[in-house]
This record gives C-alpha cells, sequence and structure tokens, in this order.
C-alpha cells in the first residue's frame, strides 16, 4: 500500500498496524506491556468522528432540536453516525469505571467473543439485563439524542 488522495470504501482495507511512542511514562511499563500484548484496549471513536472542535456534534444536535427536518442524505448519515458514535463512548467510559470493558458479562453483545458497545439506532437494543442498565445509564444525560435515532 501507499499513500494516495482516494479515499478508502468499505472493505478495501485488510488491516491495522499500530506503532505506539511512549514518551515520559511514569508507572509500571511492564504492566502497560502486558496489557498490550493481550490485544484488547478500550476503543473510543475519536476527533475525526466528530470534526474540527466537535462542529459534527453542535450541527448534529442543532438538526435533532429542530425536529429533524429534512437535510441531504450524507449529512444525515454524518450526523446519525456522529451521535451513534457520543452514546457509544459514553458506555466505553462507563464500563471502563465499572471495569467492565474487556469482560463478557451476562447481557453483553459481543463480536468475535469480545463485548462491544451498542450502536444506537433501528431494531432491537444488542444488550440486556444489568449490561443494558449500565448504558442506559451512562447515556441517561443525552436521552433527547437516544430517542432521535
Amino acid at each position: 500500500s501507499t499513500r494516495h488522495i482516494h479515499k478508502l470504501r468499505r472493505g478495501e482495507l485488510d488491516g491495522n498496524c499500530f506503532e505506539f511512542a511512549v514518551r515520559e511514562f511514569v508507572g509500571c511499563l511492564d504492566a502497560v506491556i502486558s496489557v498490550l500484548r493481550v490485544g484488547q484496549l478500550p476503543n473510543y471513536f475519536g476527533p475525526q468522528r466528530f470534526g474540527y472542535d466537535g462542529s459534527n456534534i453542535k450541527r448534529a444536535v442543532r438538526w435533532i432540536n429542530a425536529g429533524r427536518p429534512r437535510i441531504s442524505r450524507t449529512d444525515r448519515s454524518i450526523y446519525l453516525s456522529t451521535l451513534r458514535s457520543l452514546l457509544f463512548n459514553d458506555v466505553v467510559a462507563a464500563r471502563i469505571h465499572v471495569q467492565s470493558w474487556s469482560s463478557v458479562r451476562p447481557g453483553n453483545y459481543c463480536v468475535e467473543g469480545i463485548p462491544t458497545g451498542p450502536m444506537w439506532g433501528r431494531g432491537s437494543f444488542p444488550t440486556m439485563g444489568a449490561v443494558r442498565d449500565l448504558d442506559m445509564e451512562a447515556t441517561a444525560k443525552k436521552d433527547d439524542v437516544r430517542n432521535a435515532l
């Protein structure tokens, strides 16, 4: 693969490779290395999804507050992805807080045996029981966003 100006389409990426640069680290490096070897790290959506200075979030929330008026398909897709990702990040943070992000618990939705967070939208909610309760509590302050998806 080489650098190019074309956007990657779904299915074109065979996999990701990452290099970690650790600078000014204080703590037990052996513990960090053992976690990295297991290969399970929490995976948040980042600034690219949310736009410069959170601009996609701001526009998406304005769109919801305006009653979801008709907009272009592209903008609608961006707004929905942004809002789903925002809720997903809240769930990941809550699961990290209660130290349950990497372990399978009754009610988790799993992909290849690894628990994953919910992506709000149409259809049934993927988590159940106590896991679902935690997910709902984690996103309760964004009830308007949840209800809009």
